[in-house]
């Protein structure tokens, strides 16, 4: 296809499969599609937003009548041949997917499968590795942000911007771009964040009042938690990899030694940890030194039980270690805790919807190079690596 889109009414595909949780990515695109969208969205805030400039989000409902079917947020933009398209973010699964795609069909869509969304976005623009790459990995996105961002690159974002680059490439610009890639890394790949500290300090109380539900044993008794526990959460739009830890304490038998080395393993390799440390006994020597041993690392003391009489003095520990009071029990303090850990995660204000991001490893390798041959003053390798991003693996 080429030109103007030439369909005789909108399209609806669902980009990510429908499943039992997760986020569901819908696009319409064609003559007609932010009408028909309207028909069964309502913004939070009145607004003519199918009027609006293109670009913004919208967050919202979507309705059958007078009846609320899911929270979704949407958004318009033109497709690469110039003509319209609608990207509609709905909670995942097959009952609130489903429900919205019968509703766009029902309004006049037409429904189209994922192959045939990505032959008619191939005829439009070409396609290359990253836009293959992006629809690979919309099916595994985490959260909304995370699909949202895969959308902008598989609509062109990325592929638009080094293909500019390949043209006239400098290295402030390959520099900017490079600097993307830890923000499309945490997207798809959960940033590990430890719960450390000793038995009984509230370790799996915590664990389970972030989850939102129950998934260990919280016993009042010192060392129930006998081997760590993990679970993905969303936090603040990024996929988290929130791991319960056993107890850090010496022991002489074998299993629970097993289990204390183990929560050390994962002490070193998280990406951020959080010590939890009991706010209404004072703090054993143990547990400062465990905090001292935390400088230099992205790292949080969590001074728990805050609902009971404050008995722990924080001034042995270190200055510059970030800290907050809290109650895993009560919820008190834990928007604080929320907040310091995004803190350590990139900040997404500085890539709005429709930035180019770099995603995965192969991109942010071959940019490295490129990188490395401009400042070798070797332009035009330069300029063949950064071709080498669009270029499917077989032409490379």
């Amino acid at each position: 296809m080429t030109g103007k889109e030439t369909s005789p009414g909108p399209a609806a595909c669902l980009l990510t499969p429908a499943s039992s949780g997760g986020i569901a990515v819908i696009e319409v695109r064609g003559t007609g599609a932010a009408a028909l969208v309207n028909q069964f969205f309502r913004p939070h805030r009145k607004s003519d937003w199918a009027a609006d400039p293109p670009g913004r989000l919208y967050y919202g409902h979507t309705i059958n009548g007078g009846e609320r079917i899911d929270e979704v947020i949407v958004r318009r933009r033109p497709t690469p041949a110039g003509g319209e398209a609608v990207e509609v973010n709905c909670h995942g699964g097959v009952v609130a997917a489903g429900e919205i795609m019968r509703l766009f069909e029902q309004g006049g869509a037409r429904e189209t499968s994922v192959e045939s969304y990505v032959r008619e976005t191939g005829r439009e623009v070409g396609c290359d590795a990253v836009r293959t790459e992006a629809l690979e990995r919309l099916p595994s996105a985490r959260t909304k942000r995370a699909a949202r961002m895969l959308c902008d690159q598989l609509n062109g974002a990325l592929s638009q911007a080094v293909a500019r680059l390949a043209e006239k490439p400098t290295s402030p610009a390959v520099g900017r771009l490079l600097g993307s890639a830890e923000f499309g890394t945490a997207l798809l790949e959960p940033r590990c964040v430890a719960l450390m500290g000793r038995p009984n300090v509230g370790k799996s109380t915590l664990f389970n009042t972030l989850v939102g539900h129950h998934r260990t044993i919280v016993s009042a008794t010192p060392g129930t938690t006998r081997d760590y526990v993990d679970e993905i959460i969303a936090l603040g739009g990024y996929p988290v990899e929130l791991i319960d830890t056993a107890g850090l304490w010496r022991t002489d038998g074998r299993a629970e030694a097993h289990a204390v080395e183990a929560a050390r393993e994962v002490g070193r390799r998280a990406g951020i940890v959080v010590l939890v440390l009991d706010r209404s006994r004072p703090l054993r020597p143990d547990e400062v030194r465990a905090a001292q041993e935390l400088a230099g690392r992205d790292a949080i003391a969590a001074l728990n039980k805050a609902d009971l009489s404050p008995k722990a003095d924080p001034a042995p520990l270190p200055a510059d270690l970030p800290r907050c009071t809290l109650s895993a029990s009560t919820g008190e303090g834990l928007k604080e805790l929320e907040s310091k850990i995004l803190r350590l995660l990139p900040q997404p204000d500085r890539f709005p919807p429709g930035s180019p991001v770099i995603f995965n490893g192969r991109q942010q390798h071959l940019l490295e190079r490129a990188a490395g041959l401009l400042e070798a003053g070797r332009r035009d390798s330069a300029r063949d690596t950064l071709r080498d991003i669009l270029r499917p693996p077989s032409e490379s």
